[in-house]
């Protein structure tokens, strides 16, 4: 579990087509009072990166007057580097790029900005996190499935209530900074042509991991827990059935 304390974030955005049907999702924990809500919508036209500021946009809007740390993660570099660097830059030079071109999502923009501020005004902190995508984190997961289901035009149960009483108790399972660049970078390096990853099996729960400093956090001090670095799900296949699984 996390020792982040304050409110947790995740979102994220999907789009069938660019522009296309799509979706948001996004999973708020207010690890203080020890409530989780889940926000989630669909459009039938729209792009990837408005459904990404729009699952921002709606957690933030849900949690306004919340006072104390406010920690986001999100998978995409376009929201992340827009709220942590060019927001400000398109602010003081009223809204356009240095170049005088307009801005894409210019009224997102504005309303995001907005919000950030009233949350700086009760005295919160921000503090951004890049994740990448598909990495098993379960919080990111479950917003890539909320946005996914909606750009489907598939019907989904948001949840809100205890944390207690929440379905996907590992979403306090968040791995460190250090852990998430380190992350990126072996995506990266596997886009490039690697494709190697670890697997675990833990109780009879197997999971796949993109580093080994997740498949050695599940392991580490568990008894009888099998791991192993494998090159393909073809590898993975036969190493599962030599362990019997």
């Amino acid at each position: 579990m996390t020792t982040l304390s304050g409110l947790i974030i995740f979102t994220d955005g999907s789009s069938k087509g660019n522009p296309g049907p799509g979706g948001f999702g996004a999973v708020s924990i207010d690890t203080i009072n020890n409530i989780v809500v889940e926000y989630g919508s669909g459009r039938k036209l729209t792009t990837n990166n408005e459904m990404e500021l729009m699952a921002l946009i709606k957690a933030l809007q849900g949690s306004i007057g919340y006072k104390g740390n406010v920690h986001i993660y999100a998978d995409s570099q376009y929201v992340y580097n827009g709220a942590t660097k060019w927001i400000y830059g398109w602010r003081s030079n009223g809204w356009v790029k240095k170049d005088g071109e307009a801005i894409s999502h210019e009224k997102l923009w504005r309303t995001l900005s907005d919000i950030i501020d009233k949350y700086r005004g009760n005295k919160c902190t921000f503090v951004w996190h890049h994740v990448p995508s598909h990495m098993g984190i379960a919080g990111n997961e479950r917003v890539d499935t909320i946005a996914t289901a909606f750009a489907d035009g598939a019907k989904v149960k948001l949840y809100n209530g205890s944390l207690q009483k929440y379905k996907y108790q590992e979403v306090l399972d968040i791995p460190s900074d250090e852990i998430l660049i380190r992350a990126r970078k072996e995506k990266r390096a596997r886009s490039s042509g690697g494709s190697a990853f670890y697997i675990s099996v833990v109780n009879g729960k197997l999971e796949k991991h993109t580093i080994w400093a997740l498949c050695e956090k599940r392991v580490r001090g568990v008894k009888g827990a099998k791991y192993r670095k494998v090159a393909s799900d073809e590898e993975m296949s036969r190493v599962l059935k030599q362990w019997g699984l």
